[in-house]
């Protein structure tokens, strides 16, 4: 996994068109409007993508089946996978039990009072 330079983050625009999850966050970092990170296979011709919103998101996308890069990063620094959603949210919910995700925390979600 290399950080790439923030005057590269334009070789991200294209493959993520291809994104069809939310994903509205990562294109302010890829945009430079906030200050993310990006991370990439390689530099010369990235294949697989990281990108790290400054408030806790992130987005895995690319060559999916590009095992080093996917183990080495959470490997190397003890990340445990998560899956958060609403448990309103029934299709994500079932979806994460499919995976084998179990629920580990239940929290809130507060709305304004408008």
């Amino acid at each position: 996994m290399i950080e790439l330079s923030i005057e590269r983050y334009s070789l991200l625009e294209e493959p993520l068109k291809k994104v069809e999850n939310n994903h509205l966050f990562a294109p302010s970092v890829i945009e430079r409007k906030v200050i993310g990170t990006v991370f990439v296979d390689n530099i010369e011709n990235p294949k697989t993508f990281y990108v790290v919103h400054p408030y806790g998101m992130s987005l895995l996308f690319g060559d999916n089946g590009n095992k080093s890069f996917n183990n080495d990063y959470c490997m190397q620094n003890d990340y445990e996978p998560i899956w958060a959603c609403k448990l309103t949210n029934t299709p994500s919910y079932k979806l994460a039990q499919k995976l084998g995700f179990v629920p580990a925390r239940t929290l809130p979600y507060y709305r304004l009072a408008l």
